[in-house]
């Protein structure tokens, strides 16, 4: 059987059993591969083939180590599949392949401001300058969305893929309640939205002519669902348009709410029901963080060293 017809019957089984973020993630790595090694016959499969392919993502196309990992997590599934679907041997096991290290990039939380001036950012253009006039800037056409993205990512941590898959009727304004359908490994949840984002959220909803039950909460000026590339531009240049530092991305809100909510008093357990973690090894690192700026606010606030008694 040649590569690419494998290939589409293990993402129509994954789309069975995943997240369909997943299944793109995959899509995209096999396609980027059998561009790279050619459409070859499954029998011909081989440990060379992937150590070129990674070796070439990670120099050529000069990928980041989680960016490389994870298409060895996507090979190494749809091997998985091949084993059991057609007896054919696992290659990357065969070959004793190595799972790339990834290593942990720095979590860096948005601050209080940085959220003040990116909802500034939401609701205005960036200043147009001319030499005839002074300078001027006008108000967006997708403020009143755009806040409320930001919100909503910001006062439930849920994946920007999760947010993009909600449904009108998803969300209970009355309580706050929103349902999270088909999260990371297909297991559903329930989190909540506060006062300020509830108020956004149904300033947007409100402005729609007649939103049905069943239409996506977050649509494109052209009335279709969101996708996760729409959010992460909008995201990438309100923050490049608020003068913030580090980039604005949907995973950055999501760090922002877990280790805010551990500082504001949080516990870990429910901290991983709501980010919908199975393990509880990310928390950890959230929590981690949260506890070393505890350390840091005693060390600046101490009532003893700052009276210096000793």
């Amino acid at each position: 059987m040649r590569l690419s017809l494998a290939i589409e019957g293990f993402l129509l089984y994954r789309a069975g059993v995943g997240s369909m973020a997943t299944v793109n993630e995959y899509r995209n790595t096999l396609k980027k591969w059998v561009a790279y090694i050619g459409d070859v016959d499954t029998s011909e499969l081989n440990g060379d083939m992937v150590r070129r392919f990674l070796y070439h993502l990670r120099i050529e196309e000069e990928l980041a180590p989680k960016s490389v990992k994870n298409a060895w997590i996507g090979l190494s599934s749809f091997f998985t599949w091949l084993e059991n679907e057609m007896g054919i041997e696992h290659v990357i096991r065969r070959y004793k392949i190595k799972m790339p290290a990834a290593g942990s990039r720095e979590i860096i939380p948005l601050s209080k401001n940085d959220v003040k001036v990116l909802l500034m950012a939401c609701e205005r253009t960036a200043v147009w300058k001319s030499t005839k006039r002074a300078p001027t800037t006008t108000q967006r056409a997708t403020r009143f969305r755009d806040r409320a993205i930001v919100l909503v990512l910001l006062d439930t941590g849920i994946r920007v893929s999760e947010m993009c898959n909600l449904l009108i009727r998803d969300v209970d304004m009355k309580s706050g309640a929103i349902q999270v359908r088909r999260g990371k490994l297909d297991k559903g949840r329930t989190v909540y939205i506060g006062n300020v984002a509830r108020d956004a959220l149904w300033r947007y909803v409100s402005r729609r002519k007649n939103p049905r039950a069943d239409e996506p909460v977050f649509e494109t000026s052209n009335g279709q669902a969101m996708d996760r590339s729409a959010v992460r531009k909008l995201l990438l240049t309100a923050g490049q348009r608020a003068e913030i530092v580090e980039s604005v991305t949907p995973h950055r809100l999501r760090h922002t709410f877990a280790i805010t909510y551990l500082r504001n008093g949080g516990d870990v357990y429910t901290l991983q029901r709501l980010l919908g973690h199975s393990t509880m090894e990310m928390v950890r690192r959230y929590l981690a963080l949260a506890q070393t700026d505890v350390a840091d606010a005693h060390r600046r606030a101490s009532p003893v060293d700052n009276w210096r008694l000793g």
